[in-house]
């Protein structure tokens, strides 16, 4: 299989030169004091993160500066980035950067988030936030990570129990293959996307004991189908 560098692909998909992928981190210093200060938020159970810890990574700007930041999350529940910046929470709507890459060890070293509503499903844009994972010249898996609103009862709220609203967090793996989005919910979902020597695939599926629904054994398959 053909590695590409991650920051290889990283400039390659949104057009950014060597210099610009990792622009110094002051100009992330300035573009945040630019950013609203994060207003304090309705009371829900439940987590609107992506990832509930802090992260460090690399914010790329709507005009393709880079920026790194100590401490990022994504919230599905506005649709943007919190940062901490002098000890104050801050935020950047979706609409004013392009990716984010976080230095998470459980991630691959390839994977970058960026906006759902970049892609499209069924003719219809997607909502949240999009986990890519380049893999070879064809492929991306793309986990889009959204979150929903459960509404209290109203005999909950009529006998006095908790009533605070409930975020439901919600995943959906695709495939991306030249361009076009594929949904990836069994296995069978994968041979029809990846059609060649599919006996000897489905072999090394078994082998190995691996799950479409994970992302790492994903990226095996496809590792493993980019050899063939």
């Amino acid at each position: 299989m053909k590695k590409i560098n991650f920051l290889l692909i990283f400039s390659l998909f949104i057009g950014l030169s060597a210099s610009a992928q990792l622009a110094s981190s002051d100009y992330g210093k300035s573009y945040a004091n630019l950013m609203n200060t994060k207003k304090k938020a309705e009371e829900t159970q439940g987590s609107p993160y992506v990832f509930d810890e802090w992260e460090s990574g690399i914010v790329v700007f709507k005009g393709e500066e880079g920026g790194e930041f100590k401490n990022i999350k994504i919230d599905l529940m506005n649709n943007q980035l919190e940062v901490l910046y002098m000890n104050t929470e801050k935020v950047l709507p979706a609409a004013d950067f392009r990716m984010v890459k976080l230095n998470r060890p459980d991630l691959n070293a390839n994977t970058f988030f960026q906006k759902a509503s970049d892609f499209k499903y069924g003719g219809k844009t997607l909502e949240g936030f999009a986990q890519v994972t380049p893999i070879g010249e064809d492929f991306k898996i793309v986990t889009i990570h959204s979150v929903r609103v459960i509404q209290s009862s109203m005999n909950a709220k009529i006998v006095g129990a908790n009533h605070k609203k409930r975020l439901a967090r919600e995943k959906k793996t695709f495939l991306l293959k030249k361009g076009k989005l594929y949904r990836v919910k069994k296995k069978k979902d994968v041979f029809k996307i990846l059609t060649k020597k599919q006996k000897k695939l489905k072999a090394y599926i078994s082998d190995h004991d691996l799950s479409v629904k994970k992302e790492a054994d994903l990226v095996k398959i496809l590792e493993y189908y980019e050899t063939m």
